[in-house]
């Protein structure tokens, strides 16, 4: 009784774990989950980089004003920063060497904006240090502020960018599942002749729905299916439309993937009505592209 008990359970844990698996590859292989990872992935990942960087440096400061020790500390040597008009540093770089309280000479980089070199030569300049007993390598001058706003206002713009990308994928995605899901519905009306049908669905859908997309991909369903009188005249009112807008990209790559569509439902005359249309270089490049490609031989041929 044991033993059938653990197979069930065994076997009820494979088919939880195969369905997981299935879920996360759809999840990652969905084109809605790669435009999600790149548009906001990346400037979150800046963003941790950049508000890290500044956190730490802060951080640092902190650590040196509460446990840190001061001594003095020699200017050896000074070299320039950079120049022009988007420079993000003082001008000038200082090396500064300081001895710590076990007697041994370490070195470390400031910033700063007075010239201290007199021709081939350095003033004797000398600083006030602070830094870390237990880590000497850590130190600074007394009364610096390190200057970590850059990294704070890049790592604040990436969030700002990533919470933007996000809510507008959010709502991309919610516009796209919404258009498949009334497209299904189309394509059981297309099958079925319900022409007008599922013209009033499309009239009646939200304001963020394709809905010209919508009218075409359902006149190459309702061609598909045998409707031809029917799939003619959602055709002419859908290019009715199109030819209200001006000229764009945009309106020509919608164009393209209505032809597209009329192209694999075998529509061959609604494919020259459209590709008619399209005036944009890039549009019809990548309409020849698409038409060029072989077709899924799994799907109905006309």
């Amino acid at each position: 009784m044991n033993h059938e008990l653990r197979e069930k359970a065994r076997q009820a844990l494979a088919n939880l774990l195969q369905r997981a698996k299935g879920l996360a590859y759809r999840k990652i292989t969905d084109e809605g989950f790669m435009i999600s990872l790149f548009s906001v992935g990346i400037p979150l990942l800046v963003a941790i980089l950049f508000l890290g960087a500044f956190f730490a440096v802060k951080i640092e400061d902190w650590k040196l004003y509460q446990h840190g020790s001061t001594t003095t500390g020699q200017l050896i040597n000074q070299t320039s920063c950079g120049s022009g008009r988007y420079r993000v540093t003082p001008p000038y770089c200082y090396t500064i060497k300081f001895t710590d309280q076990q007697g041994e000479e370490f070195t470390f980089r400031a910033y700063g904006h007075e010239d201290h070199r007199l021709g081939m030569y350095l003033r004797n300049q000398t600083y006030s240090v602070v830094y870390l007993p237990d880590q000497p390598t850590v130190a600074k001058r007394m009364g610096d502020t390190r200057d970590a706003s850059l990294s704070f206002f890049i790592g604040i713009a990436a969030l700002v960018a990533a919470i933007a990308f996000h809510i507008g994928n959010r709502r991309n995605n919610r516009q796209i599942s919404a258009s498949r899901k009334l497209l299904e519905k189309l394509e059981e009306m297309a099958a079925e002749g319900k022409a007008s049908e599922a013209v009033s669905m499309i009239a009646g859908a939200g304001k963020d729905i394709p809905k010209n997309a919508l009218f075409g991909q359902l006149a190459a369903k309702l061609y598909e299916h045998g409707h031809h009188d029917e799939s003619d005249a959602i055709l002419t009112r859908t290019l009715d439309a199109y030819k209200q807008q001006k000229v764009s990209y945009k309106r020509d790559h919608a164009l393209s993937m209505l032809a597209y569509h009329l192209n694999n439902a075998g529509d061959r005359i609604g494919t020259a009505r459209v590709i008619a249309l399209i005036k944009h270089k890039d549009a019809k490049t990548g309409l020849a592209f698409l038409l060029a490609a072989p077709r899924d031989h799994n799907k109905r041929q006309p």
